[in-house]
């Protein structure tokens, strides 16, 4: 299951401490701005859940404080799969979920890391994080 979770939800501190303690250097970054709460009113993280389990995640935010040439926002970033989770292809169903929340904001275009602005609906998806 993909939730968008916001601060005040429920999973958000199995999140944090999921990020917190995933061997992914970035992960560990998302869990600090999570302490802070370090986000735009309309930015998301998405977490894919197993039972009680937070097992994946990715965050749609303004701009991932990518170079100023990509000016296209909002930015998909940070996309990580625990390694059991692998395979299932949760990396895309977390994106398209980000992806389809961008929509309704009504972003016509995205970026995502190592990908230059594209379409929407284009956005070529990794299935290694």
């Amino acid at each position: 299951m993909i939730i968008a979770i916001s601060k005040d939800e429920p999973w958000w501190e199995k999140t944090r401490a999921f990020a917190n303690d995933c061997p992914w250097l970035p992960g560990r970054r998302l869990a600090e701005r999570m302490s802070k709460n370090d986000f735009l009113d309309w930015e998301k993280i998405f977490i894919a859940v197993h039972g009680e389990d937070v097992v994946g995640f990715c965050v749609l935010e303004e701009n991932g404080n990518i170079p100023a040439k990509f000016s296209c926002s909002p930015f998909i970033n940070l996309v990580y799969v625990g390694e059991e989770f692998r395979g299932e292809r949760l990396s895309k169903s977390l994106i398209d979920a980000a992806l389809d929340y961008a929509q309704r904001l009504g972003y016509k275009k995205s970026l995502s890391q190592k990908r230059a602005p594209r379409p929407i609906r284009k956005i070529r998806v990794q299935e290694d994080c």
